[in-house]
């Protein structure tokens, strides 16, 4: 699911740095960033999904389908359907690292709506790093297929945007908890 070390990345941007890459035919990206927060805390953030829409403008609706699977409606700009992907995730701890990872499923609690584009390649990671002397090293990589009749010119802006929300809103939640 997740591109392998092989997997050659175009940099695209600088701050934050987002690269990019296709993979078996997939747009997927990944953006780098850092905040002062502990990793327990950043951590915290990312597994209280149902705050997402608070930190990450483009997410409209959170909620859990069943114990291991959730759904989330990403909000987009008119004229573009809001998409929304149902997906499982898992944690696990590789050395100092704690690496979130997700994928698409089917599940027949969350049918797709009418007019809502469903993400079936969605997957990604988020990688957090403690750094020597505190704070924690953030990496988010994504399938950044917006599926639908997304038009080719709008998909790397949309990526760019996306890679920008998710490390900002990530820093903003951090500094809510009273982390600088």
């Amino acid at each position: 699911m997740i591109p392998d070390v092989s997997t050659v990345w175009d940099e695209i941007q600088a701050d934050p740095k987002v690269e990019c890459a296709t993979v078996d035919a997939h747009l997927w990206c990944r953006a780098y960033g850092a905040t002062a927060a502990a990793l327990d805390d950043v951590g915290t953030i990312i597994e209280h999904r149902e705050d997402y829409p608070r930190w990450y403008p483009h997410v409209a609706e959170v909620k859990s389908v069943d114990a291991t699977t959730h759904y989330t409606r990403i909000g987009m700009p008119s004229p573009f359907a809001d998409r929304d992907q149902v997906f499982v995730a898992n944690r696990s701890d590789e050395g100092d690292a704690r690496v979130y990872r997700w994928h698409a499923v089917n599940n027949a609690s969350a049918p797709e709506l009418p007019g809502v584009v469903r993400l079936v390649d969605a997957g990604g990671e988020w990688r957090l790093d403690p750094q020597p002397g505190g704070g924690t090293s953030l990496r988010y990589e994504w399938c950044a297929e917006m599926g639908g009749s997304f038009p080719s010119w709008a998909q790397s802006r949309a990526a760019l945007l996306h890679a920008s929300e998710m490390i900002d809103g990530t820093r903003t939640a951090a500094e809510a908890r009273g982390t600088p």
